[in-house]
């Protein structure tokens, strides 16, 4: 690399750099498996009256509709949440000035959004609380899902929270298409930026109309196709956007489609310091350096192994399988799940790619290949359950 060339001042340090790295995982990862878990919660709501001509049983929708749609609404809360973190913790305008960050982001005073404005635009800072503010709706939408038990409750802690955390989606997706206007306009599609703005924007006026449709209140036929489908085609749109987000993340754009101020490796004024090709160089022969595009479909494989965990948690904590014999080994099982399969979620922040050190190379393909297995067992074994429901 020219050693004559500019550094990023959004990197001062190689410290700095990791923490952003892992930053930005964490904001792709959360978005994704919230994704993956609404669509998953959406396909089941769309297609279980396909399923069989039977009523379904009460305890189909909470484990298989609600319980993903719960969990998804509290990845995108989390990865909202690190966005905020992210815009907290930017650079000065002037190289080696950082902010104090506040304890609470939620008192952050005026006069630190300021200066982050001096670094970043507007967009940014009024979409990732958005998307908080919206989450949070969300998460009131889903908890209600299980307690509402009455036309006005329903409305009222259904569907307007729906309605509302829709509408911030929304105002999140707008921004990202704002912040990213200029590419759009030139048709630059094959931009992650571009695709993640616009399938963002897309799912969250899908939300929208499903919310409204359902605040509204129509008859069951016309719901399937409005809200259900609504719903399920929002969740994919959001999938899209979120695989385009993990994307920027291995070409190392660490600010994502909101804050490309930080995306020096998208920038040729910019190269790495010196020190970081060091580091590098030392931290990959442990799986630790640059991250890869090989990558990326194992990460995608420990979230469906993750979802899966989800939904059998959810059907092990059903009413009817409550005392039944092997109910409790049934509990420890998803419970163990779950936590492994988010465990290895956490370990993918640190290792990008296949070791070239032995032993760790070789127990990382052995792991890769056991949890590739373990997550088709995990799905058979949902889809077995569901069978059973119904």
């Amino acid at each position: 690399m020219a050693a004559s060339s500019t550094i990023n001042p959004a990197y001062p340090t190689w410290d700095d750099w990791r923490f952003r790295q892992t930053l930005a995982y964490w904001v792709a990862m959360m978005f994704l498996e919230g994704s993956i878990l609404f669509t998953i919660g959406g396909s089941f709501a769309f297609f279980a009256e396909y399923v069989t001509d039977a009523e379904l049983p009460k305890a189909f929708s909470p484990a298989t509709v609600l319980a993903p749609y719960l969990v998804g609404s509290i990845n995108f809360t989390l990865g909202a949440w690190f966005g905020i973190e992210e815009l907290l913790r930017l650079p000065r305008s002037r190289p080696n000035q950082r902010l104090r960050r506040p304890r609470i982001f939620c008192f952050t005073r005026p006069h630190h959004w300021r200066r982050i404005r001096e670094v970043t635009s507007w967009e940014p800072i009024v979409a990732y609380p958005a998307y908080f503010v919206g989450a949070l709706f969300f998460n009131v939408n889903c908890v209600a899902g299980y307690l509402a038990s009455s036309p006005p409750e329903e409305l009222a802690w259904v569907w307007l929270p729906a309605c509302v955390g829709s509408f911030c989606f929304v105002v999140g997706g707008a921004c990202e298409c704002h912040r990213n206007r200029e590419m759009i306009q030139r048709a630059d599609c094959c931009r992650a930026a571009v695709v993640q703005s616009i399938l963002d924007l897309l799912g969250g006026c899908l939300f929208l109309l499903a919310a409204l449709t359902g605040a509204i209140g129509v008859d069951k036929a016309l719901a399937h196709w409005l809200v259900d489908l609504s719903y399920l085609a929002g969740s994919l749109a959001f999938l899209g956007g979120s695989v385009a987000g993990l994307w920027m993340w291995k070409g190392e754009q660490y600010g994502l489609a909101l804050v490309p101020e930080i995306n020096y490796a998208d920038d040729s004024r910019y190269v790495e310091p010196a020190e970081y090709a060091v580091h590098q160089e030392q931290l990959a022969q442990y799986g630790c350096g640059k991250s890869s595009a090989h990558q990326l479909p194992w990460l995608i494989v420990y979230l469906l192994n993750a979802s899966a965990s989800v939904v059998d948690v959810a059907l092990s904590l059903q009413p009817d399988e409550l005392g039944q014999v092997g109910w409790t080994h049934k509990i420890i099982e998803s419970v163990l799940n779950f936590g492994l399969s988010h465990g290895i979620v956490a370990l993918g922040s640190v290792v990008y790619h296949v070791p070239t050190k032995a032993p760790h190379s070789w127990l990382l393909r052995f792991m890769r290949v056991v949890l590739l297995v373990y997550t088709a067992n995990s799905w058979l074994n949902v889809v077995q359950r569901v069978a059973e429901l119904g």
